[in-house]
């Protein structure tokens, strides 16, 4: 279960383990709301909670010891469903899909390079891609 509280005490460094071949540190947390127990990192100083600090976390039994506590990591938000992408990203990887298309179109007709046969795959570009605009609002 997730738990919030600001972190009352931390004591750095009390004893160390190994766990498959990396050295672990373990740090004694204390909050506020009166959970206590301990929290194991790779690094000698406990950065995950900071006295004064407000920490998201949990808090697990551990048979013969202190309870295991351990941060929560905040997850981004996603705008939408099918990623993490913002409507002005989608519609730029529209456009370079739209030009990709435009360009290999414009190869398979024969084109060349030169600024009429650009000219021609921008306005191949532009129409594929008010196409799939218009196909995605419906």
């Amino acid at each position: 279960m997730e738990k919030k509280s600001t972190v009352s005490k931390v004591v750095h460094n009390t004893r160390q383990w190994m766990y498959q071949g990396t050295k672990m540190y373990v740090h004694q947390i204390r909050f506020e709301n009166g959970d206590s127990g301990d929290y194991s990192s790779k690094s000698e100083t406990c950065t995950a909670f900071q006295e004064g600090k407000e920490a998201l976390y949990t808090i697990e039994e551990n048979a013969g010891y202190a309870p295991k506590i351990k941060p929560v990591k905040e997850q981004p938000q996603q705008s939408n469903a099918k990623g993490n992408y913002a409507p002005k990203n989608e519609r730029l990887i529209v456009a370079q899909t739209c030009i990709k298309s435009a360009c290999e179109l414009n190869a398979e007709k024969g084109g060349s390079a030169g600024l009429g046969r650009i000219e021609e795959v921008i306005k191949d570009a532009e129409r594929l891609f008010d196409w799939c605009i218009k196909k995605s609002q419906q």
